[in-house]
């Protein structure tokens, strides 16, 4: 019977600004944060890494992956932020294209299907998914069996630790949300 465990990383903390010229990149605390994590990733040996394409996600995953081996990498358009079935007065409030909602809910959808499905073999297959919080909430809401519309219910700070079992007979099992041990109380963050 095989089991994939997926290891579901949020990104460090980031320049949140617009203005600023480096915005989207990672700040100092961010790369102190993504090291941690790293040190706590040593533990597992993983078969691949999946990475959000933006700028935080990669920048934490290239710390993470200087410090562990992965034999392979891709790098996934399905795994960045996005706000799956949000609530459409709040989505007019924060100003959103029309269609975003729709366009994040299926592709993180898709991105659902395609990473948690059950492994085919005998063996333990550990994946490493680099992405963003809303995108580990939505996931886990679903892995509970919870209407997906219920991820925003959930926190998770950032270079947090979410492990999802899927067994070979489709089910999920939620093996740690969120996890931070790694990380020293004051250096915690959620933005």
């Amino acid at each position: 019977m095989g089991t994939r465990i997926l290891h579901l990383v949020r990104h460090g903390h980031f320049i949140r600004d617009k203005k600023d010229l480096k915005h989207g990149h990672l700040t100092p605390l961010g790369l102190y944060q993504a090291a941690k994590l790293s040190k706590r990733l040593g533990e597992t040996d993983f078969d691949i890494a999946y990475v959000s394409t933006t700028t935080r996600t990669r920048e934490t995953a290239d710390i993470i992956l200087n410090s562990i081996s992965v034999p392979k990498v891709s790098r996934s358009s399905l795994l960045v932020e996005g706000l799956p079935y949000f609530p459409t007065y709040k989505a007019k409030k924060m100003n959103l294209k029309e269609g975003y909602v729709i366009k994040s809910t299926q592709r993180l959808e898709r991105a659902f299907a395609k990473h948690f499905r059950p492994l085919k073999g005998n063996k333990t297959r550990n994946e490493l998914l680099v992405c963003h919080g809303n995108v580990i909430r939505f996931f886990t809401a679903k892995a509970l069996g919870m209407s997906p519309k219920n991820w925003t219910n959930f926190d998770i700070l950032q270079c947090s630790l979410t492990r999802i079992a899927i067994e070979d007979d489709g089910s999920f099992k939620i093996l740690s949300f969120a996890e931070i041990g790694h990380i020293p109380i004051k250096k915690r963050t959620f933005l």
